[in-house]
């Protein structure tokens, strides 16, 4: 398959098919009032990035450690690999608080051997 038809199925169906269910929305554009997803890339390409060879650097050379930002409906919800909009520190440490209690939960559904677990069950 070449690169146009994976830009072709993966850019331009796709807002087609959104305008279908939210036909008044600007869809596939970058602009005032558009339904604008995008993702920011930190990413050096080794061999030189065309138009021609696009869709394959975004398929096999991106990884999820290059997003270095993400807006959402024209919204900024990552910037500088920092999310704008939720405190990452205090979600993590409320998770470690329940880790006992969903390793409890898992341990009552899930036949088990009895071995130590890695976590204090309570």
């Amino acid at each position: 398959m070449g690169g146009d038809a994976v830009v072709e199925m993966a850019v331009r169906n796709n807002a087609a098919l959104a305008k279908v269910y939210f036909p008044e929305a600007p869809i596939g554009e970058i602009g005032q009032g558009a339904r604008a997803d995008l993702m920011v890339v930190d990413y050096e390409p080794p061999p030189p990035l065309s138009g021609g060879n696009l869709p394959w650097h975004i398929l096999f050379g991106f990884r999820d450690s290059m997003v270095c930002g993400t807006l959402v409906d024209g919204e900024v919800l990552m910037w500088d690999r920092r999310l704008t909009h939720l405190d990452e520190a205090e979600i993590a440490a409320k998770a470690r608080e329940r880790v006992p209690q969903v390793w409890n939960r898992y341990q009552a559904f899930v036949p088990h051997d009895g071995t130590e677990t890695p976590w204090t069950l309570e």
